[in-house]
């Protein structure tokens, strides 16, 4: 398996067992859309997302993206062949990559 953990920016405090397939599956899928812009352009062409997607590129408060929404707006099959490769479930998946994406933008945002 191809290493692209680098694309991950380090957070501050451990990283436990439960999150490093979190980690790989969000690197891997960072790698499926040609990095952070890349998958910035691709939900921005969601309307709904715009706002939210924009707030992660700009200083101050980080508007949050729904499980629901990630799992909508990256297709079901995305989320379903890293979670079957990762040994994780597709609900904590799309849960995990809510909670790590703007975090994920913020810190690898190159305008």
């Amino acid at each position: 398996m191809k290493n692209t953990s680098h694309l991950i920016p380090s957070f501050e405090g451990p990283v436990d067992a439960l999150d490093e397939p979190v980690l790989f599956a969000l690197s891997s899928l960072l790698e499926l859309y040609g990095g952070v812009q890349g998958i910035v352009k691709h939900l921005e062409a969601r309307r709904d997302l715009i706002d939210v997607v924009r707030s992660w590129l700009a200083p101050g408060e980080k508007q949050p993206i729904s499980s629901t929404q990630v799992y909508q707006s990256l297709g079901s099959g995305t989320l379903e062949h890293l979670a079957v490769k990762f040994g994780i479930s597709v609900p904590l998946l799309a849960e995990e990559i809510a909670r790590l994406l703007p975090q994920v933008v913020e810190r690898l945002n190159v305008q």
